[in-house]
């Protein structure tokens, strides 16, 4: 089975603190619902998430799992994130990235990440430039919902 690697490289400012980012990130229940079309997260007894996806494509839904774990989180500025997704009709993908939370006052944070990202299967047929836009809207629109859920939360 051949791969892609992908590499994907942005930064985002999202209108909370560090600490606050933080905390919504890793909240299974904002998870849920800042993920597009995601239907289920649980966190296990060792901080691993499992977050479970249904998404249309053409006529019919595909069923979708992801693992994340957060690796080295002892200071929340700058971790590692292992990401495994699984899906129908062989498509799978394995990421690695690499976050940092940067303060930019009490009330913003400037986040960058770089990821390495190889896709399985049937996406491995897209081109890298149509993955990588989509990724970074997707990880756009992700970041302004986790923002839009934790200032409900205040």
């Amino acid at each position: 089975m051949k791969s892609k690697g992908i590499e994907i490289r942005s930064g985002h400012q999202v209108p909370l603190s560090v600490d606050r980012l933080w905390k919504a990130i890793t909240d299974p229940i904002i998870l849920q619902n800042c993920l597009n079309n995601c239907y289920e997260v649980n966190r296990s007894e060792d901080g691993e998430y499992f977050a479970f996806f249904n998404i249309m494509l053409g006529p019919a839904t595909r069923h979708y799992s992801a693992q994340l774990k957060i690796i080295d989180s002892a200071a929340i500025d700058s971790y590692r994130l292992e990401v495994s997704v699984e899906g129908d009709l062989n498509a799978s993908a394995e990421a690695v990235a690499d976050v940092r939370l940067e303060s930019i006052n009490d009330q913003n944070t400037r986040i960058d990440y770089s990821a390495e990202v190889v896709l399985y299967g049937w996406l491995d047929r897209f081109p890298s430039g149509l993955i990588k836009r989509f990724a970074k809207k997707q990880i756009g629109r992700f970041f302004d919902r986790v923002s839009e859920q934790a200032a409900k939360d205040r």
